[in-house]
């Protein structure tokens, strides 16, 4: 059970990851700018993906 609770975890983070990037290539170079909230978005995704586990200690625990 914990083993899904971590692959899920790891693919809520990689999903997030990945809409968040799209948008900030759709705001171009404003979406570094802390003018805009996507910038602070962009910062919350790369903390939960550390935060939640490093995706390649999970994959050493069988769970990728």
């Amino acid at each position: 059970m914990k083993d899904r609770k971590v692959f899920g975890q790891q693919v809520a983070a990689f999903q997030n990851a990945e809409f968040v990037l799209g948008c900030l290539q759709l705001h171009g170079g404003y979406g570094y700018t802390t003018e805009y909230p996507i910038a602070r978005f962009y910062e919350d995704t790369r903390v939960s993906r550390i935060y939640g586990g490093a995706s390649e200690v999970m994959k050493l625990r069988g769970c990728g």
